[in-house]
């Protein structure tokens, strides 16, 4: 940090904090999104096929477009 005005120094931190923050409350939305998407996505394919058969569509396509 260097020696400035009040106004410099609070900029400063403030980017700084801010930065971190967002960078922490990005990386946790990301992650409960992924976990939750991933555990939604096994619910559905598990319910609609139990068997290991899933539907396909379009000559072999999977029908839920992965």
């Amino acid at each position: 940090m260097h020696c400035g005005t009040t106004q410099e120094v609070t900029q400063e931190v403030t980017q700084e904090v801010t930065q971190e923050v967002t960078q922490e409350v990005t990386q946790e939305v990301t992650q409960e999104v992924t976990q939750e998407v991933t555990q939604e996505f096994f619910r559905m394919f598990l319910s609609v096929d139990p068997l290991g058969t899933v539907p396909k569509r379009n000559g072999g396509e999977y029908a839920y477009g992965f």
